[in-house]
């Protein structure tokens, strides 16, 4: 989970190596990154029927082979396609892994003790996608851009191995009729969301790719909830959204996710271009909120199992808006991080472990057994949307640069401050209390 996680930021500052060695336009060069999170997202609910068919266990492992195979291809590539070629074979793995690892822990612990379990594993993604930047820029500084790629090989065979002697095998599987269709619909309706949200503001709102892909997702997608309404073994089954907590937990966890992608992606550039910080140096700065989330989400797991997620959830969200409300007054031109980012970045852990973890173990709470992989592939869907939403805000704000450096940065902190707020009104006002039938 943790390489899953990484992968989705750390090429990101291989991108200056990629560029010199295959002197490619960066219009082809933002595909490296941009194919690996499209395709990412436009299969993780496909995944998650296939983990539900094949078994967990299978899914996995197949996960893992492809992820390794991918990382390797990437690593060796020759040329720019061959290496966004593998970067989609690695988002096809990661699709697998993703909800497969979810529901592999969610049958093996007990209710009284899921969340801790939801809290290690989600504390543990954090802390990938967190120390992304920092492990890249010492790779690429070590041993150039294709390091980023093969770090993974070693990592990938220690989980082979130890998935094929530790994983319990997959009982009976079910063997419903598949929904052939859905599968198209889901892949491209929701590739064609992503894409928009990455590319509108490279292409503008009147450039015909996005209205394409614009009335592509416009048609597809009812189409798809149209046939997940009536079909006798729908790709998404929509039974998951009358679980008041489920649905709740995802309006919470878009609200709060998005406000974090948005300044966690654009703090290492204020770092260099505002404060003029070296690439590595910014990658640590981000340490603080990565190590105190890794940290305490499994304490936070524990006690959700014990007192319930709706409170917790909402003061962990209250926090991660303290730390970029801290920042929006603090922060200024002269780089002072002990007085003036660090506070917040510690309350932003607080926000990570209750915003990230423990919501993730606050949604999955009710779900039936039978439904654990699609859950998970949905709830995951949902949040690469909130994500990539809450970055494509975040930068179009940063655009829209003043006289004072800091300004900009100040109105994504703004709007993140906003959400986790509305995020800790949604637990607290409509997710279901805790009682002792639940």
């Amino acid at each position: 989970m943790m390489l899953v996680a990484m992968d989705v930021t750390i090429v990101s500052v291989a991108l200056p190596g990629i560029r010199e060695t295959f002197d490619a336009p960066d219009s082809l060069l933002a595909w490296v990154f941009t194919s690996y999170n499209i395709t990412f997202a436009a299969l993780l609910l496909v995944a998650g029927k296939v983990g539900d068919r094949m078994g967990h266990r299978n899914a996995f492992m197949i996960g893992l082979v492809l992820f390794a195979l991918a990382s390797l291809t990437a690593a060796v590539a020759p040329d720019i396609w061959v290496l966004i070629g593998g970067r989609v074979l690695q988002a096809m793995g990661s699709a697998l892994i993703y909800p497969a690892s979810l529901a592999l822990l969610l049958v093996q612990f007990p209710p009284s003790r899921r969340s801790m379990a939801i809290g290690v594993w989600g504390g543990v993604a954090g802390l990938g996608g967190a120390i992304a930047p920092t492990l890249g820029a010492i790779l690429v500084e070590a041993g150039g851009w294709r390091a980023v790629f093969f770090i993974n090989l070693p990592f990938v065979a220690a989980a082979l191995i130890g998935g094929w002697r530790i994983l319990p095998r997959d009982g009976e599987r079910r063997r419903e009729r598949f929904d052939p269709v859905a599968v198209p619909l889901a892949a491209i309706a929701v590739g064609a969301i992503v894409l928009v949200i990455i590319e509108v503001s490279d292409w503008g709102l009147g450039d015909p790719r996005l209205l394409v892909c614009l009335a592509v997702s416009a048609v597809l997608l009812p189409w798809f909830f149209l046939r997940s309404s009536r079909h006798a073994a729908p790709l998404l089954d929509l039974d998951l959204f009358r679980l008041r907590s489920f649905t709740v937990g995802n309006v919470a966890q878009a609200l709060f996710v998005g406000s974090s992608f948005g300044w966690l992606v654009l703090m290492p550039s204020f770092f260099q271009e505002v404060w003029g910080w070296s690439p590595l140096a910014a990658g640590f700065g981000l340490a603080p909120a990565a190590t105190v989330g890794a940290i305490l989400s499994p304490f936070a797991g524990r006690l959700a199992d014990r007192i319930g997620h709706r409170e917790l959830v909402a003061v962990g969200c209250i926090a991660g808006a303290g730390g970029t409300l801290w920042w929006i007054v603090a922060v200024g031109e002269e780089s002072h991080y002990a007085t003036e980012i660090l506070p917040g970045m510690l309350l932003a852990g607080l926000g990570i472990t209750g915003g990230f973890a423990t919501l993730t173990g606050a949604l999955m709470s009710r779900v039936p057994p039978r439904f654990y992989s699609m859950a998970g592939a949905a709830r995951s869907t949902l949040f690469q949307l909130a994500s990539a939403i809450g970055i494509a805000v975040a930068v179009a704000l940063l655009d829209a640069a003043g006289g004072d450096p800091v300004a900009p940065y100040r109105k994504v902190w703004i709007v993140a401050t906003v959400c986790a707020l509305a995020a800790a009104v949604v637990m607290l006002v409509a997710f279901p209390r805790r009682t002792r039938a639940t």
